[in-house]
């Protein structure tokens, strides 16, 4: 892979993201924010966590992808930060996948 494709990777990623973010339901959004502020109380929290917290008080959207533009935005704010650790899936319809571990930024 060149560096030129490197950064088309990465801007088509960067895309993407901000298409799901903007295709989601807003309320969507603002929930999945809110359900990742929670689990900042914890050591240490994965997608998984945040999917069980809004399944649980039935929050949905159409594309389930626009949890990673959350989850990228948290990031950029300095809310979150990855662990450099993973883990697979506990979700059926992810096979197993790995996932990455976020944990909460301190301030």
């Amino acid at each position: 892979m060149t560096q030129g494709d490197l950064f088309a990777a990465v801007e088509a990623r960067d895309e993407a993201l901000q298409r799901a973010e903007r295709n989601a339901a807003v309320d969507f959004n603002a929930a999945a924010r809110i359900a990742v502020s929670t689990l900042r109380a914890l050591d240490t929290f994965t997608t998984d966590d945040v999917w069980d917290l809004l399944d649980r008080n039935g929050i949905t959207t159409h594309d389930r992808r626009a949890l990673g533009s959350v989850m990228k935005r948290l990031e950029r704010e300095g809310r979150i930060a990855p662990t450099g650790n993973w883990q697979q899936s506990r979700r059926v319809e992810c096979h197993a996948r790995p996932v990455r571990v976020w944990q909460a930024v301190r301030q």
